[in-house]
C-alpha cells in the first residue's frame, strides 16, 4: 500500500472524487479543529466515516462533500478494492469507542487491514511523558526517622 504522508489536498470538493485524483478504496482524512477526521471512498460522491456525529455515531456512507464540511481532505493512503470492501462490510456498525475504535482506527483497518490510530497513540505518548515528568518533578515526600 502507498503511503503519502498527508501531501495530497483536496481544497472543497464539490464535485466526483474523481475529480480530484481521489478514487475507490482511498483513506482520506478532514481537519475538524482540534482532531483529523478519517474516513474511506467508496465511489464517486461518497466517502464511508465512523462516527461522523457528535459524539461518535454509526458506520455510515456519506456524501464527501457532507464530510469535507466546506474544507480540505488529504490523501492518507490507496487502499484499494479490499479497502472498499472492508468498509462496506461495516455499514450501520454502532461501537464507536473514542479511545479504541474511532474514524481512524476504521479508516487504517479498512486500508492496510491493521487497527491502529496515530492521534491515539501520540495522546498516550504526551500522556505518559506529562506523567513521568510530573513524577520527576515531584518533591520527595518527608523522610520519618525512627524513634530510637
Amino acid at each position: 500500500m502507498d503511503r503519502f504522508a498527508f501531501t495530497t489536498a483536496v481544497r472543497k470538493p464539490t464535485g466526483p472524487a474523481s475529480r480530484y485524483g481521489l478514487i475507490p478504496g482511498d483513506h482520506v482524512r478532514m481537519w475538524r479543529g482540534f482532531y483529523w477526521h478519517h474516513a474511506i471512498v467508496v465511489g464517486e460522491d461518497r466517502v464511508i466515516e465512523f462516527g461522523g456525529g457528535a459524539g461518535g455515531g454509526p458506520v455510515r456512507s456519506t456524501p464527501i462533500g457532507a464530510f469535507a464540511r466546506g474544507g480540505r481532505i488529504d490523501l492518507v493512503a490507496r487502499g484499494g478494492p479490499n479497502a472498499v470492501w472492508r468498509a462496506k462490510s461495516q455499514l450501520g456498525r454502532s461501537d464507536f469507542d473514542l479511545l479504541l475504535r474511532n474514524c481512524e482506527h476504521f479508516a487504517t483497518w479498512c486500508s492496510s487491514g491493521q487497527w491502529g490510530s496515530r492521534q491515539v497513540a501520540l495522546v498516550g505518548l504526551v500522556a505518559a511523558v506529562t506523567a513521568f515528568v510530573a513524577v520527576v518533578r515531584a518533591e520527595p515526600a518527608a523522610s520519618v526517622v525512627p524513634a530510637t
